[in-house]
């Protein structure tokens, strides 16, 4: 047998008709073997989310189930409407114009768009965020004073029938919530001293992960992927209430990002047909059953 039919006979046939099909057909390689064309190999990086956009859970040690996607949220939304919520309620009007943050919005998708990584984000539900300009030293006492009063108003304002239900109280969210390490979040903090922040949020990216999958997984994401915490999913919320705080078969809104008391509570976002609620979630209990109606998400800011 010749070296070359011993190489092709270690090649299975199929693999080698995929690669000829991949290089265009008959045409085309014998264009290559007379030289009149030349191949470049380039490698593709690889993607780390599914075309649903979630991400694609490789390598992890904490527990996740496949996502059940009968729990989903509708993000077919009007921009500037919800651009002029979240304004109007952290008082942005004089720092942002509209024309300004569906720029930089644009500007997020673009550079989403052409990650070969991350592109696919655009595939799951995403909603807009308007983060206002303010220096944070307590993150208990911000998300108590600033974003649950403001989410309390715009809940109240969309839903004349509807209740905000506050079962934690948020007075004991003052000087008890710190950043998970590695979570990014110091980034959005810092940028929310600068000024008014433009974002993206994408809340079902780790749907159907134990509550600390995303927090092992966003180590090995892009450097601009932030898991979500209690502000930009406040800032969504408020933005966009009749999509993400009211309705049947809505995940639960996890603030992955904050670290309550203990690493054994979670603070989350419940919508359901008739409430919202805010409250926390024992991690025992949820890493036990990985249930497939909790999602913690993504920020990706401008």
């Amino acid at each position: 047998m010749s070296k070359a039919l011993k190489i092709l006979t270690q090649f299975p046939a199929n693999r080698q008709l995929a690669l000829y099909n991949i290089l265009g057909g008959p045409k085309i390689v014998e264009d290559i073997l007379a030289g009149n064309v030349t191949v470049q190999i380039k490698k593709t990086a690889r993607k780390l989310v599914d075309k649903h956009g979630r991400f694609i859970p490789l390598g992890l040690s904490s527990p996740v189930v496949d996502a059940d996607y009968r729990y989903h949220f509708n993000s077919f939304f009007d921009r500037e409407e919800c651009f002029s919520r979240m304004a109007e309620a952290f008082n942005c009007y004089s720092m942002i114009s509209v024309d300004d943050y569906i720029g930089r919005v644009r500007k997020i998708i673009e550079r989403v768009r052409n990650d070969e990584q991350l592109s696919q984000l655009l595939l799951g539900t995403n909603f807009l965020v308007l983060l206002p300009k303010i220096d944070i030293t307590d993150y208990g006492r911000t998300l108590a004073e600033v974003f649950i009063p403001k989410l309390k108003q715009a809940y109240g304002l969309a839903f004349s029938n509807g209740n905000f239900n506050i079962y934690e109280p948020v007075e004991e969210l003052i000087g008890e919530i710190s950043l998970i390490d590695g979570s990014r979040y110091d980034k959005l903090v810092e940028a929310m001293a600068k000024g008014p922040v433009a974002a993206i949020y994408f809340p079902t990216a780790f749907q159907g992960f134990s509550p600390l999958a995303p927090r092992e997984m966003i180590q090995t994401l892009p450097g601009d992927v932030i898991l979500s915490g209690g502000y930009d999913i406040s800032a969504a919320i408020i933005g966009c209430p009749m999509h993400l705080a009211r309705g049947n078969k809505m995940p639960v809104l996890q603030m992955s990002a904050f670290k309550w008391q203990s690493p054994e509570s979670l603070l989350e976002f419940k919508p359901s047909i008739d409430e919202l609620t805010f409250n926390d979630s024992k991690l025992n209990y949820q890493l036990s059953l990985v249930d497939v109606a909790y999602s913690s998400g993504v920020t990706i800011i401008g």
